[in-house]
């Protein structure tokens, strides 16, 4: 009785050891076929954007950068064309932008010459030939004005420079009669034969500006006609005549 209790025990146990080792083969096929399968995009996951059209919608908002950010958008369509990813629109802002940006810089520096810009520039550094606008109805040449084409009308124009000489050295009485004295005269020789000034127009001058009213940084003062009228249009400059006007 005892041996065969002893087999019935054994085939019991060796029966009991096989279960479990079926179960872990089962669970590690199951594991396999699992990590064999493709893996499926999440349908709620966001597509990623391209960081070039993030750039060149950000590079867009800065003017000096505009031709990156057309580069930059213009390479983010090619490479966004038949994919999912994101910034499609993004790309479009900046190449509209970079695009604003390059036709104010092209109008900004490719408008003209500088005598064909209005902008406001300093009294000290007109010459010959510039025409301006008045900063007020009694401005007339003073350190800031507007310069303007002279082809427009204008209610100021430079006919010249006048060298004061000994008389910068002395006080503003004197350099004023001296520059008034000679801008006179130089604006009589250079007022083009026939073409007459507006009735309320007269000669102004703007003279140097130093540290003191000894020691000077210039000794020329500006010659002009000014009109706080109705102004005129075209030079009043002899059209031949070539000089600055540095020499009274």
């Amino acid at each position: 009785m005892t041996a065969e209790a002893n087999n019935g025990t054994d085939e019991a146990s060796g029966g009991g050891t096989a279960g479990p080792a079926a179960g872990d083969d089962a669970r590690s096929a199951a594991l396999a076929s699992f990590l064999r399968r493709p893996v499926e995009a999440d349908p709620k996951a966001r597509p990623a954007w391209s960081r070039l059209a993030v750039a060149s919608a950000v590079v867009g908002l800065i003017g000096p950068l505009w031709p990156a950010g057309l580069v930059a958008g213009a390479v983010a369509l090619l490479r966004l064309r038949g994919t999912e990813r994101s910034g499609r629109a993004l790309a479009v802002a900046g190449i509209v932008l970079s695009t604003v940006w390059a036709a104010m810089y092209l109008v900004v520096d490719g408008g003209g010459s500088d005598s064909d810009q209005v902008r406001t520039v300093s009294g000290y550094d007109l010459r010959a030939g510039d025409c301006f606008g008045l900063q007020s109805a009694d401005a007339g040449l003073a350190r800031e004005v507007t310069a303007v084409p002279c082809a427009g009308t204008h209610h100021g124009e430079v006919l010249g420079l006048v060298d004061l000489g000994e008389a910068v050295a002395g006080g503003t009485a004197d350099q004023e009669a001296k520059a008034r004295t000679d801008c006179g005269a130089l604006v009589r020789s250079s007022v083009a034969a026939g073409r007459r000034l507006p009735a309320t127009a007269g000669v102004d001058v703007l003279l140097p500006q130093g540290n003191t009213t000894v020691v000077r940084t210039k000794t020329q003062a500006v010659c002009a006609v000014v009109d706080p009228g109705a102004g005129w249009t075209g030079s009043l400059r002899q059209p031949s005549d070539p000089s600055d006007g540095s020499d009274g």
